[in-house]
Order: structure tokens, then C-alpha cells, then sequence
């Protein structure tokens, strides 16, 4: 007989044999499993804190449980101990004269006072330590045992905790007891006593020390034993506990007991100090007084977690030091051939494969196991010795043997009745005898007080060998029970004694050709086809790696190879040989002295073995050896059941495989992944059902996250996504850009804001891309079905957005949005379109998923995500959406082509083809339409479906501010919030030279130019001809309703009057205030910063900013400041703090000191980046107070920008006349401009338009600039206000001057008009 065996060694007392002899390699065992196993206090203190802040909710509570207790401790030290100890001190200074001791030593004096504070402040915390201190180290062994309560802890400790309190009194009177020994030789020079003084606290600190641990360990230990806790076995088991150990446990009581020490020092300084000098209020005492215990209590709960560690890492020490000492019996058995020995040692893994035969049993065909190469060689220290093992293979009744390639006769039964009987149970086995010739071990193996040969022969299934003339010694002790049990076997018929007729010729199996190494000798495919799906019973015979098993297919014995389905086991490689390998010509069976019966052919299963015989060696792969001795504890030699689930091009099987323990059923190849042992693969795995795909990947990324096993040095790839927390909002579409990009406008953001609207890209979908017609992009097929599907379902529509991450979009990822070429950052999140029910359930429920409305109806795709990376928290939807629009063969998932749709872009044609399309256009009078883009207020992309064309139209007789003057962004964002894509009605009345179409539009039933005309944005040309537009009158009570009310560009309306400045800006003129100002920074365009000269607010802020103490830099975490916020900031030249607004910062929370932020100096104007070091919080006091700076421009001048022509040249100059000469000047407003808004960061705000003096100085910076030649005026208007009239006439001298000397700007001549100066081409009216 022949079994595969895990060996697990121990000494074995019974009836089988005397005990195993030591090796004489004890000591160097014991000492290299101490050293591997033993953890040193580093690793144990970590491991400490890791359980303490892992459980810190528990730790708080132990911690508030011990607070009493800390308090009392900190207090008496504090302010009773001086008092109630001075009895205590008297006595032993006593003590210590009568021993020959005079009061003059420092030394115990010193001790003398200590010990006598020490023991007077545990005699008044007496009671809160048998109560409050135990219930909180209580409460922390039950949550680090989790087993049991509190309170079933409690009286263990209390019992211990008197113990130990006598043992340390025990201790101290030893300690003294030695020193007052050492000192009775009488010795009494001052030389000694300095020398005993040393040498006694170093002996009393090494004492007390010791018996601190070997207490704290006993408290933790009588907690494993509670019925036995509290009496004096709980210390000595902590002393032979402890033994061998002392320098880790000093070592581990060291940082604990010094920051007990340290926060009873911050006590007496903090509150002690702060009492008797009463330098403070008594309630701010109490409450840092309860602070600082509270941290005390901590302290002690983290003391506790480390002792109870210890303890744990004790017993392990223990337990592992037996395991050791089982070391001494391991016995090496020479191997013979190719067969190898598995042993494991308990939990270490050591493999040894070895064969024992007893009796002669049926021989079995050809086995396709292929022995493994490796092998561990042991001596045997004696064939006596028992020894104790698993089953882990049964190959046949008693051995392997080849008989020509087909069975004995009841060879099978055999097999089986041994492989049932003992497969995976522990035997106890010694090998009797050896027989050189065949290189075979004989032994005798018990399962349980059963001898196994007995039980296979007494069943019929093995015959007994007789032993030969030569070989008389070499036989089985038991070989009379065996002959007798096998007669009574003949007699009752059993087994292959069989006396049924046809018996012998019905066991021998019907063997068809191994598919294993010869695919042609089977049909994979129909296989496949007849079973997929359906689970197939099969026995494993060999497992080649932890994923590929070989196994016969039952009832009809098909001998195939399966590889598990969706993951992949490391590589087992392979050897190198120089042998020959041939047939082996063996004449003698194992179990018989000699046989001429010839060896039959080699089998498939064997010539694969040989074929796999390389010249060239391969390595394994790390954890390969572990993936396979997983795999086969688990399965070979087991009834297991197979699911197909395809065939590779190799006709490989793949499948499922599932084994049995007890009442479980368990998937081998999920196991195999849980603990990463094997790795995921896509190819296989999608041949799977989805929910077992989903498993498998979920066990790998937890693997990968816990680097565990073969990902133990696993580095996620890098990501450029990244999470975005807690930033849903509700809010109203406004636009589709594409099947999977939304613009949002947020109800919470003001109307008109810039941040009112945001752009969401729907998170892990994919839609075709739309194109762009200007870079002569065609749409991909289906982004018009998408867009046009989003547009109809969602335009106009109360949203739910859920932000979830965002990601660093390059033109490589294709991106789905139109925009420049750059990469940039996309938000992306999930979208939901509320449900129409009413009731709790619906306002709980974010509504209908949009992403998966896309998904399903087969017009976008699921991005496949890398591990890792962030992705839609409803990801797993997403998944089954697609796949039902793949079975539904929807959209994209379809074979079907998208539905051809050309469309004739207008606005980017010429004007002439535009003119072609109006006769048609002109006939149909009112034409459906789509409102594609908003280009200004009054400008606008239509598509009409009808004409499949898209053009640019404009509204007849009504305009809006030009890009960049005042209210043209209010007049887009309202045109975009009522209009955008939406369907409209229009009638065209003609087309301008540009290729513009001017009419009419209706949004319903309404005018949707009275939108712009009520809303003061948009105003009527009267010269347009107001006849010629349908329902004129109803836009000129518009127009009317909005100059009553004075809004927006009307605001300085006056009956009879043109508006100031063509309507377009929100300018007041008052009556002229100047102002003493110095300037503090210069910006490009003419524009400036001043801060007022006197003003009783500068210097009540600079006071403030003086008075503050500025403390250290903020912990990382601690304060994190967000877009809008008012700081302290170092400014970096002179490294001065200043008040300032944070104008950009990181997304979330503040991951290092050196994270960036930018910052706008509200008191100066400057801004600049700088680190999150330089950033200080400010008391509400200093930043509710406005800026000082101010924002001015030059009156009446247009100053080239710094990106244009004498742009620098400008700016430098107005630099050097104001900021670089340290003048005061006198500013006179001439208008204020308010458009701007609140100040979010350099240039925003409320803007002065001033005339600039120097107090020196004859002319005004205004003027001096226009003379430079680096500006020039304003262009006149019309209608000008008097008061600026006159400014402009006082200017134009010298800019004629400039001018006339080809100075700067002028040095070419004239220049032309810019283009927002330029007056729209007004086209005459017909008739």
C-alpha cells in the first residue's frame, strides 16, 4: 500500500512503541525557532499602538472608565502626598538609623521620601484602583479576547491585584532587606557609602522593575483562567512565563511608564504650579487638570494593550519552543527513484512524499500521477518509532503497480475501499522493514486502534504475502493476524474471494485513451456541449499546479486535464535531467520477491511526463510550491464536482471546481484567490456566469488591498483619479454636451454667478463621440441618438447630482466633451432624474440612474476601470445594464449600422449659401426648431429637423451687450436657463451679410425676446423698423416695464433721456470724492491698488495684527481652509503675516505642509502661492473687518494689457510713478463701477475709475500717460455726461501731443477702432 501523507511528528506514547530519541541538533532547533518566532518589543509596541488606534472608540470609553482613578492618583501626588506621607517618612528614616544609616545620605533620604509619598498616595487611591482602574482593564481584555464581559473578568483581577500588591511590598522590603545585608560589613568611609548608594539604586531599580512586569504580566493571565485568577499560580505563571524574556518586557514598560511619568510632570507644572500661585482662575485649572487626566487614563489603557500582547506573544513563544522540541524526532528517510516524501510540521510546511507497503493488494492500471521531482532526504534514527501523519494520497490497495496497462481484477475496489477509508484522516505509522532491492519501505499503519492491513485484508480487498526463503526477515509483525482474518475473508466470499460468477472479469474497468497529452484521442467540444453548466462527478489523481488538476471523469473513467476556470496558480517551472527516459523493464512487483510478468507500454499520462522533461531548467514562481500543496490538501484523491465552463483552442477543459467538507461546498478556485495564491484572469473568467466573475475579481482586489501572499509587494498602478466627497447638489439642466456630459446650474448658487453652473460628466460610461464640426469632426455612430436622448429626457429637468470623483482627462482618453486639445481636470459623478411618486420611500431614493438609461438602451459603454481606481458607486448597475443591452443587441451592442443623417452646417458656411436656404426657410413661416447653443443674448445655433440644416439666428430689433461690457454674461446665462436646448418656434424674416438669419423666436407660446426685455439685459433698436416684427408691442411693454423699474442697464434711466453710456454699463456718477491714497500694487491694463492715507481702520488693524502670537505651524488635518476663506499669510519677501482670502485651494483635505495654496492679500492687492506651512488660522474679531485695498483704474483711458503691444511698457511705467516713488497722491473718483461683485481674488470688487495727482506733481498720471504715448482715451459716445465731457476735452491735448510726435502707440499712425468700440451695421427697412 502506498499513501501520499502529510506528516505531522510528535512524540507518541501508546501501545505501538517507546518514544522517538533526540537528535543531536536539540539546542540549535530550540534556539532558531525562539529567534524566528519570538517577537521583539519594537514589533510588539507597534503592534500596541496599531490595536489602540484601531480600537480607539474602546480605548476612549476604557480610558473615561479609568478617569476617576487618574484623577485621584494626579491629585493626591499633587496636593496630598506631602502631608499624609510625612509619617511615613519619619518611620523609615528611623528604620534606616537603626540600620546604621545617618539622615545625611542623599540617597535614602531620596528613597525614604519617594517611597513614603509612594505608598501614602496608593493607600488614598486604594479604593478607585479595586474599582474604576480594574473595571477599565477589564473592559480592555474583553474587547481584545472578544469573548465573554466585563464583569466576568473583574473578580480576577481584584483577586490578582491584591496578590500583586503584596508581592511588590514583598519585593520593596527584599530590596531593602539586601541593602541593609551589604551594609552590616561596616564599611563606613564616605568613598563606600557613595559606591553603596549607587549600587543600591541600581539593585532597587532592577528589583522593583522586575516585579512591575512580572505583576502586570499576572494580571493579564489570570484573565485566560478565570476560575483559577487571583491566587498565587497566576504570578507564578507569570514568572516562567517571563523567564528568558525580562529585557523585551523592560523594554516594552519603558515608553509606557514614561509617558505616565511625563504626564504626572505636565500635572504638576500645569495645575499643581498654577494652585499654589494662583495665576489663575479655578475653573481653568479644573478643566486642563481633567484634560491631563484623561490623558493619564489613555496611558494606562495603551500599558494595558501592551501587556496583554505580551502575554500573547508568550504563550506563542511557548507553544512554538514545543514545537521545537518536536524537531529532536524527525527522522530522514532515504528516497529511492523519483518518489518524494511529504512531511508537515504542524503549521510549518515541510514536504516529503513517501510510500509504505504491508500487503499485496490488486494491482491497479497505469496511474497518471507524475511524482514530483522535489524532494527533502532524512535519515531514519530507528525502525521502531512511531510516527503520526494525514492521508493525503491512496494511489492503489497497497502500492503502485503496472500490469500492462489494464486493472487486476478488483484492483479499483480496492483502491477505492482504502481511499474512502482513510483519505485526508491522521494515521500513526513506522516502517518495518526496507527492501533494498526495489528501494520500497514496508510498514504498518493504524487508523485510529485499527491496524489498517487488517481491515483491507479482513474486507477482502489484499491478499497476505508469505515471506519468502531470503527474505524471512522481512515481514510484517502482524502476519498471522493478517493470514487469519484473510481466511475467514475466503470463506464469507468477500472482496476479491468473490464466489459470484463474472465477479473478477466485471471490476476490471474498461479504460478509454487518456486525453491527457494527446487532445485527438477526445472530444472536448462535445463534452462541453452536453455538460456545460451541469456539475460532473470526478476524483482528482494529480494536481500539477495550485489551478491545473488532472482527474477522471466518472462513470466512464475519462482521464482529463482541467484548468480552473478565471484564475491562474503561480508556475510550478520545471527541472533539467541528463537521463534517458525509456520503458522501464521491471520483473519484480513490490510486494512479491519475484515476478518475470513484463511491464507493459508506457501510457499517455507517462509519456507526458517524459515529454515534460526539459534540458532547460525553469524556477518555479514564488508561492507556486504553497498554491499546489493548497490545492492538493484540499482535492487529490477527493470526490469533487466539475462545472464546464469552455474549452481552450488546446481542448483544455476549463471549469469550476467544488469539493465537499462536511456539509459545505466550497470553490476551489475562489479559495484559491481569498488567499492569494492565484490570480484573476479575464480570459477565462468571462466564459463564467457574471456573479461568480464579480467574486472572484472582488477576492483579488481585497487580496491585492491586504497584500496578501503572491501580492505581498504589490504597488497599485498610479491613478489619475481621484475621490470627490460630499459635493451633491440638486439643480436644473441647462445643457446636453454630449450622451455622457451634462451642464448643471446648482439651486444653491446665486442666478448669474460663474460657479452657478457645472459641467458633470456622467461617471463610468462611455458615449460615442459627438464631433465638432469646426475641426470637420463627424459624429461616431449613435452620439446624435444620445444626445438627442439626454436633450428630451432631461433639458429643463429637476436633477439630483451625486459628485464622485474626478480624473486628469487627456485628448488620448477620449474624452467624450468638445474642448481645447490640452489635458484638464472633469468632474464626474452620477446623475438621477426624480421619481414622479410621492411618499417617504421617494424622497429617500435619489431617482432613476441617467448613466444607466444610457447603458441600457445601448447608447454608451461601461469603462472597464484598473484596479484601484475610483469609479461610480453604482458600478455594479452599470454592468447588468449593459449586459442586458448586449443581449437585447441594443444601439452599439447592436450589428445594425446608426441610422445616416447628414446635416448642412450653416454657421460655419458662407453667407452666400446661407442667402440659398432663405426662400425656403422664408416660406414656411413659423418652423419648428432646436436651440443647440447660445451665442450671445441675442445670438443663437438652431437646428431645424425639417431642413436637417443647423444656422445662426438673431432676434429682429432687439440687442444685448457686446462680450465684455456690463450684463452680456447676465443676458447668455438667462438665455441659457430658458431657451437652451430647447424646442422653439421661429419665423425668419431675412438674413444679414454675415449669413445671420434675424426673426422671431417663441419658447411655448411666449416672445422669448421679452425674456431678455424684462429683464433690463436687452434693449429695442428703434431704427430696426418696429412695424416689420410680429408682436412688436408686446416687446416694447417689455422694454417699458424694465426702464419703470430701473433695472440693469436702465438703472439710470431718466424719462426723455438716452442712457449713459449706450446702456451698457452699471456705472453711478456722484458728486466727485478724493481720496488720500498711497499705492500698494500695480496690475497690467492701467488698473491699481490703493490703500487710504489716515483712515482710523488701517491702523486699527495693523494694532491688531501686531498684538497677535503666532504659534507654531497647524497640524496637517487639524485646519483646512476652503476657496473664500480670510487667513494669515507669510508673505515671502519680507515674511510678514497678512490677512488673506484663500483664492485656490487642494480638493479635500490638506495631505502635507508643503500642499499649495493660492492667496489674495485683501489689505494690499498682491497675491501669490504658498505653502500650507505659511497658512495660520484668524480669530473671527480680525477677519470680519472688509479689505483696505481698493481696486481703481485711469479715468477715461484705454491702457493696453500686458499681453499687448506696450502692454509692459505701460505697466512698468505706472509702476515707477507711483508704487517705486513712495509717493501719497490724491485720487479723485470719477465714477464707480460695480459690476465687478464681491472680491473672489485679484482684480474682482467694486472698481474706482480715478484721476491720479501726485501732490508734487503738476498734471495727473492720466494725463502723463496719454503724453507717453503708453494710452489713449476712451472713445466718445453720443450722449456723455457733462462731468466726463469735460474730463475727455481736458485729456485730448495730451493725446494730440502724443500723437503729432509719433510717440509710443502713435509711432505708426492713427489706430484703429477696437472691435467692442465698433457700431453694429444697421440694415434699412423695407417700404
Amino acid at each position: 500500500m502506498i499513501y501520499y501523507i502529510r506528516t505531522l511528528f510528535e512524540k507518541t506514547h501508546s501501545r505501538f512503541g517507546g518514544s522517538l530519541k533526540n537528535t543531536s541538533s536539540k539546542k540549535k532547533i530550540a534556539k532558531t525557532r525562539m529567534k524566528k518566532t519570538m517577537e521583539d518589543s519594537s514589533k510588539i509596541m507597534r503592534r500596541s499602538i496599531h490595536t489602540f488606534l484601531q480600537n480607539y472608540h474602546h480605548a476612549t470609553t476604557a480610558a473615561a472608565i479609568a478617569l476617576p482613578f487618574s484623577a485621584t492618583l494626579l491629585i493626591s501626588q499633587a496636593f496630598f502626598s506631602s502631608s499624609s506621607s510625612s509619617s511615613f517618612h519619619l518611620r523609615l528614616n528611623t528604620l534606616f538609623h537603626g540600620a546604621g544609616f545617618t539622615s545625611s545620605l542623599d540617597f535614602f533620604n531620596m528613597l525614604s521620601l519617594k517611597l513614603s509619598q509612594t505608598l501614602s498616595s496608593s493607600l488614598l487611591t486604594l479604593l478607585f484602583s479595586l474599582t474604576f482602574l480594574l473595571f477599565s482593564k477589564a473592559y480592555v481584555i474583553k474587547v481584545l479576547s472578544n469573548n465573554h464581559d466585563s464583569f466576568y473578568y473583574y473578580l480576577p483581577l481584584l483577586r490578582t491585584y491584591v496578590c500583586n500588591s503584596l508581592f511588590l511590598l514583598s519585593a520593596n522590603a527584599s530590596a531593602f532587606a539586601l541593602c541593609f545585608f551589604i551594609a552590616s560589613f561596616g564599611f563606613y568611609s564616605r568613598s563606600f557609602y557613595t559606591l553603596f548608594s549607587l549600587a543600591s539604586a541600581i539593585i532597587y531599580s532592577i528589583i522593583i522593575a522586575n516585579a512591575n512586569v512580572i505583576t502586570n504580566l499576572a494580571l493579564v493571565s489570570s484573565t485566560s483562567s478565570p476560575s483559577s485568577g487571583g491566587y498565587t499560580t497566576t504570578l507564578l505563571k507569570a514568572c516562567l512565563l517571563i523567564r528568558g524574556r525580562a529585557s523585551t518586557a523592560l523594554a516594552l514598560a519603558l515608553p509606557t511608564n514614561l509617558g505616565l511619568a511625563g504626564v504626572e510632570a505636565l500635572f504638576q507644572y500645569r495645575v499643581g504650579r498654577s494652585y499654589y500661585k494662583e495665576d489663575r482662575g479655578i475653573t481653568s485649572i479644573a478643566v486642563e487638570g481633567m484634560l491631563i487626566a484623561y490623558l493619564y487614563a489613555l496611558f494606562l489603557v495603551l500599558d494595558t494593550i501592551v501587556s496583554f500582547l505580551f502575554y500573547q506573544s508568550c504563550l506563542k513563544n511557548d507553544e512554538d519552543q514545543k514545537k521545537g522540541r518536536e524537531d529532536e524526532y524527525t527522522i530522514k528517510i532515504k528516497i529511492c527513484g523519483t518518489d518524494d516524501m511529504k512531511i508537515c510540521i504542524k503549521d510549518s510546511i515541510i514536504e516529503i512524499q513517501d510510500r509504505f507497503s504491508f500487503t499485496s493488494s490488486p494491482d491497479l492500471a497505469p496511474s497518471p500521477l507524475i511524482t514530483e521531482q522535489s524532494r527533502i532526504l532524512a535519515k531514519m534514527a530507528s525502525e521502531e518509532q512511531w510516527f503520526k501523519g494525514r492521508v493525503k494520497a491512496v494511489t492503489s490497495g497497497d502500492c503502485l503497480a503496472r500490469r500492462g496497462g489494464i486493472d487486476e481484477p478488483f484492483a479499483w475496489e480496492s483502491r477505492e475501499f482504502l481511499r474512502k477509508l482513510c483519505i485526508g484522516k491522521e494515521i500513526t505509522f513506522k516502517v518495518d522493514y526496507k527492501v533494498e532491492a526495489i528501494g520500497r519501505e514496508f510498514g504498518s499503519v493504524y487508523l485510529g486502534s485499527e491496524n489498517l492491513a487488517k481491515l483491507v485484508v479482513q474486507n477482502g480487498w489484499a491478499k497476505v504475502r508469505e515471506p519468502g526463503q531470503q527474505n524471512k526477515d522481512k515481514v510484517s509483525p502482524y502476519v498471522a493476524e493478517l493470514l487469519q482474518v484473510e481466511e475467514m475473508a475466503k470463506q464469507e466470499g468477500l472482496g476479491r474471494w468473490s464466489k459470484v460468477p463474472g465477479a473478477a472479469e466485471a471490476s476490471v474497468r474498461n479504460l478509454p485513451p487518456s486525453a491527457v497529452g494527446d487532445s485527438g484521442n477526445f472530444d472536448a467540444m462535445g463534452l462541453l456541449a452536453a455538460s456545460k453548466g451541469k456539475p460532473m462527478e470526478a476524483i482528482v489523481e494529480q494536481v500539477r499546479d495550485g489551478s491545473t488538476i488532472r482527474v477522471y471523469l466518472l462513470p466512464e473513467f475519462q482521464f482529463v486535464q482541467v484548468f480552473v476556470a478565471g484564475l491562474q496558480a503561480p508556475s510550478m517551472g520545471r527541472r533539467s535531467t541528463q537521463e534517458t527516459v525509456v520503458e522501464p523493464d521491471v520483473t519484480s512487483a513490490p510486494n512479491e520477491d519475484a515476478s518475470a510478468e513484463p511491464r507493459g507500454p508506457l501510457t499517455s499520462a507517462q509519456r507526458l511526463a517524459a515529454s515534460a522533461v526539459s534540458s532547460a531548467e525553469v524556477s518555479s514562481d514564488p508561492f507556486a510550491m504553497e498554491a499546489k500543496y493548497f490545492t492538493e490538501l484540499r482535492v487529490l484523491n477527493r470526490d469533487v464536482r466539475i462545472v464546464l465552463e469552455g474549452v481552450d483552442k488546446f481542448n483544455n477543459l476549463i471549469g469550476s471546481v467544488y469539493y465537499s467538507v462536511g456539509e459545505t461546498v466550497k470553490d476551489l478556485g475562489l479559495e484559491l484567490v481569498e488567499n492569494g495564491l492565484a490570480k484573476y484572469v479575464e480570459w477565462s473568467a468571462n466564459m463564467m456566469e457574471e456573479e461568480a466573475k464579480k467574486k472572484l475579481k472582488a477576492a483579488e482586489l481585497q487580496c491585492k488591498k491586504n497584500r496578501v501572499k503572491m501580492w505581498s509587494n504589490y504597488v497599485p498602478p498610479a491613478s489619475n483619479s481621484k475621490a470627490i466627497h460630499d459635493q451633491n447638489f440638486t439643480g436644473k439642466v441647462v445643457e446636453v454636451v454630449s450622451g455622457d456630459c451634462l451642464v448643471v446650474a446648482d439651486d444653491s448658487v446665486p442666478f448669474g454667478s460663474p460657479m452657478a453652473e457645472r459641467r458633470v460628466c456622467l461617471s463610468s460610461i462611455r458615449s460615442p463621440k459627438i464631433g465638432n464640426p469646426r475641426r470637420e469632426e463627424k459624429p461616431a455612430p449613435y452620439a446624435r441618438e444620445a444626445k438627442e436622448f439626454l436633450r428630451q429626457k432631461l433639458i429643463g429637468k429637476q436633477v439630483n447630482v451625486q459628485m464622485e470623483y474626478q480624473r486628469k482627462i487627456s485628448p488620448a482618453d477620449g474624452a467624450t466633451t468638445s474642448g481645447a486639445g490640452d489635458s484638464r481636470v472633469m468632474d464626474f459623478g452620477s446623475v438621477f432624474l426624480p421619481s414622479a411618486t410621492k411618499g417617504d420611500a421617494a424622497e429617500s431614493a435619489p431617482g432613476v440612474n441617467i448613466a444607466e438609461l444610457i447603458i441600457a438602451r445601448g447608447l454608451g459603454t461601461v469603462v472597464r476601470h484598473r484596479d484601484f481606481e475610483e469609479r461610480s458607486n453604482h458600478y455594479e448597475a452599470l454592468l447588468a445594464a449593459e449586459a442586458r443591452a448586449i443581449a437585447g443587441k441594443k444601439g452599439i451592442q447592436s450589428t445594425k449600422d446608426s441610422p445616416a443623417m447628414h446635416v448642412t452646417d450653416l454657421t460655419v458656411a458662407s453667407a452666400k449659401k446661407a442667402k440659398d436656404f432663405l426662400p425656403s426657410l422664408h416660406r414656411s413661416r413659423r418652423i419648428s426648431a432646436v436651440v443647440e447653443y447660445v451665442l450671445s443674448g441675442h445670438r443663437f445655433k438652431l437646428y431645424i429637423p425639417k431642413e436637417t440644416c443647423s444656422i445662426a439666428f438673431a432676434f429682429s430689433g432687439v440687442r444685448c451687450p457686446g462680450r465684455g461690457e456690463p450684463y452680456s454674461e447676465e443676458a447668455i446665462a438667462l438665455m441659457r436657463r430658458k431657451i437652451m436646448q430647447r424646442d422653439v418656434e421661429i419665423e425668419i424674416e431675412t438674413v444679414d451679410r454675415t449669413g445671420t438669419f434675424l426673426g422671431s423666436m417663441w419658447e411655448g407660446k411666449t416672445n422669448a425676446a421679452t425674456f431678455l426685455l424684462e429683464a433690463g439685459v436687452a434693449k429695442m433698436q428703434t431704427g430696426f423698423g418696429a412695424d416689420r416684427i410680429p408682436e412688436a408691442h408686446l416687446l416694447e411693454l417689455a422694454e417699458r416695464s424694465a426702464k419703470n423699474q430701473k433695472v440693469k442697464i436702465w438703472e439710470n434711466y431718466v424719462e426723455g433721456e438716452e442712457v449713459v453710456n449706450g446702456g451698457g454699463s452699471k456705472v453711478e456718477t456722484r458728486q466727485k470724492e478724493t481720496l488720500k491714497v498711497v499705492v500698494t500694487e500695480v496690475l497690467g491694463g492701467g488698473k491699481f491698488y490703493v490703500q487710504t492715507v489716515g483712515d482710523q481702520k488701517v491702523a486699527s488693524i495693523q494694532n491688531q495684527l501686531a498684538s497677535l502670537s503666532l504659534k507654531d505651524a497647524p497640524i496637517v488635518g487639524s485646519f483646512n481652509p476652503k476657496k473664500g476663506d480670510i487667513v494669515l499669510a507669510q508673505f515671502s519677501l519680507d515674511n510678514s503675516w497678512n490677512r488673506a482670502m484663500i483664492v485656490n485651494a487642494p480638493r479635500g483635505a490638506v495631505q502635507s505642509p508643503e500642499d499649495k495654496l493660492e492667496v489674495f492679500y485683501i489689505d494690499y492687492g498682491n497675491q501669490e502661492t504658498v505653502p500650507y506651512s505659511a497658512i495660520r488660522p484668524v480669530e473671527a474679531s480680525v477677519s470680519s473687518a472688509p479689505g483696505l485695498a481698493q481696486l481703481c483704474r485711469l479715468a477715461y483711458l484705454k491702457v493696453p494689457s500686458l499681453e499687448e503691444d506696450f502692454g509692459p511698457e505701460a505697466g512698468e511705467y505706472l509702476h515707477s510713478v507711483t508704487l517705486g516713488s513712495g509717493k501719497e497722491f490724491k485720487a479723485v473718483v470719477e465714477e464707480r463701477d460695480t459690476s465687478g461683485g464681491k472680491v473672489k481674488g485679484q482684480g474682482t470688487g467694486t472698481e474706482l475709475a480715478v484721476t491720479l495727482i501726485a501732490v508734487d506733481d503738476e498734471i495727473s498720471v492720466n494725463a502723463a500717460m496719454l503724453q507717453e504715448g503708453i494710452a489713449r482715451m476712451e472713445k466718445r459716445k453720443r450722449w456723455e455726461h457733462k462731468d466726463k465731457k469735460a474730463g475727455l476735452d481736458a485729456l485730448e491735448k495730451y493725446q494730440e501731443e502724443a500723437r503729432k510726435s509719433r510717440t509710443g502707440i502713435w509711432q505708426y499712425g492713427d489706430i484703429q477702432s477696437d472691435d467692442e468700440d465698433s457700431v453694429p451695421v444697421r440694415k434699412p427697412g423695407r417700404g
